[in-house]
């Protein structure tokens, strides 16, 4: 969502064009990767997982509201946050390049920006909304966790015969409201199914059949040379006579090496 929103306001305010952006896009790639691995590794070894025996699954900050708030509550917000600007950042720009075109007479690009704010605007409301749930949801567990915790030991302290503390009789009756958790896992699950609708799109399934065309050809090419270094004499006859086929020009060096190898 941050790297998004960082490259639409480079497209938008800054005016990067496409073949800038993608220079940087391994530095993108990295953050949006590196980060929030890191975090990962850092409640992993820190030993952090906790169980939720509502959805059956391990997470941090089930129990422990220091663990939800530094792990799920501060990063979700700064994340929600910076790239909320960013994004109005891009949609300002974006809107005085409309209207500087459309007061130039530049109806067909008018129409092009439209159709792209409007998709970056749709998505973003799908991605801003449930953030947003989610991070409140988190708050309202933040708040009230250590109230739960300590109601339900004082009704349940005489059952297990143990000691039951005075000052947690206040607490008695605090229990949560199931309807927020189950928004709090609705919404956990919709921000995903709304990024595919952004990353699937005709692009994207192109992008991956010439991947997959390209993973076949390169087999096949393997297993040509593979052939010729075993002494095939189709291979060899092939590779003096210049006519074994390749599929991109990322192959030439492996023909060539074993053109010298002959």
């Amino acid at each position: 969502w941050v790297v998004l929103t960082i490259t639409w306001f480079l497209a938008a305010g800054l005016k990067w064009g496409n073949e800038a952006i993608e220079a940087k896009s391994p530095y993108f790639h990295g953050t949006a990767w590196s980060l929030p691995a890191i975090q990962t590794v850092i409640v992993l070894i820190s030993s952090k997982i906790e169980g939720d025996l509502l959805s059956g699954v391990c997470f941090v900050g089930v129990y422990n509201t220091k663990h939800l708030l530094w792990f799920l509550l501060v990063p979700l917000s700064i994340y929600l946050l910076v790239g909320t600007c960013f994004l109005v950042a891009g949609f300002v720009a974006m809107f005085n390049i409309r209207n500087v075109v459309k007061h130039n007479g530049g109806t067909g690009k008018v129409e092009k920006l439209e159709r792209l704010m409007v998709r970056i605007g749709v998505f973003s409301v799908l991605y801003t909304v449930p953030a947003t749930v989610m991070i409140a949801c988190y708050f309202y567990e933040q708040m009230n966790r250590d109230s739960w915790q300590k109601g339900w030991f004082a009704e349940n302290c005489r059952k297990f015969r143990v000691p039951c503390p005075c000052e947690y009789s206040k607490h008695v009756g605090n229990k949560p409201d199931f309807i927020v958790f189950i928004i709090k896992y609705f919404v956990m699950l919709i921000v995903g199914i709304t990024s595919g609708f952004w990353i699937w799109s005709s692009k994207t399934v192109e992008s991956w059949a010439n991947f997959k065309d390209n993973l076949c050809c390169f087999k096949s090419s393997t297993q040509r040379v593979a052939g010729y270094q075993r002494g095939a004499p189709n291979t060899n006859t092939a590779l003096q006579s210049g006519t074994l086929p390749h599929c991109t020009d990322a192959l030439q060096p492996l023909y060539q090496t074993a053109q010298h190898s002959a």
